[in-house]
């Protein structure tokens, strides 16, 4: 499982969904600070978030379905990749462990090609 894979068959709605995130007018509140205004932005045609509090670690950084996983969850890039497989479906046990054996420069240098 590729990861551009990934991100085409997992929505950035869906995983705001699992995580029971509600949104209203593709707003809602971030999940990475104190939030009492919707304060992240929801992008379906590029499928990404953004927050823009400058009281959040994640301020201003385009967020994928990925990514949304490990800032949430506080995962390694590997392991979100890993769960993010998990939901669409597609991962196994070897695909799994396949990601976490990796190196991580390895897999950032795979993440940051595709």
């Amino acid at each position: 499982m590729s990861i551009p894979e990934i991100k085409q068959k997992l929505s950035i709605q869906e995983v705001l969904e699992n995580y029971q995130i509600p949104e209203k007018n593709q707003m809602c509140r971030c999940p990475f600070h104190e939030d009492q205004t919707p304060s992240m932005q929801i992008f379906n045609d590029s499928n990404t978030v953004r927050c823009y509090s400058g009281n959040c670690p994640q301020s201003n950084k385009v967020i994928d379905v990925i990514d949304f996983i490990m800032y949430y969850e506080k995962l390694t890039k590997a392991q979100a990749i890993a769960k993010a497989s998990q939901w669409i479906g597609l991962a196994t046990k070897s695909s799994y462990k396949e990601y976490q054996e990796l190196p991580m420069d390895r897999l950032e240098e795979i993440f940051y090609k595709m």
